[in-house]
């Protein structure tokens, strides 16, 4: 049973098939849940962080079937290059 996050990326495999990309943006928690998630069920997943995030989160993003992508100094600046990468990916 999935509820939040996991259930909405369940969802969207569902509506969408299995080749959607999920692509977020976090510094902890919510990435290494949509990183687990999303290997979970097979998807893909890119998750944006900051310059600075910590080397374990890194790990954990990982570790969790995560591509990981440093888009920024600051968590606008992530949630931008999020959003282009976004705009450029038909699945995601």
């Amino acid at each position: 049973m999935y509820r939040g996050i996991s259930l909405f990326i369940q969802q969207c495999k569902v509506k969408h098939g299995a080749d959607i990309h999920v692509i977020a943006v976090s510094v902890v928690n919510a990435g290494i849940a949509v990183a687990c998630v999303s290997n979970k069920l097979g998807v893909k997943c890119t998750v944006f962080i900051p310059n600075g995030t910590g080397p374990d989160t890194v790990y954990f993003l990982e570790q969790g079937g995560s591509e990981v992508i440093t888009g920024g100094d600051h968590h606008d600046q992530a949630l931008k290059s999020a959003g282009d990468a976004v705009a450029a990916n038909l699945h995601a």
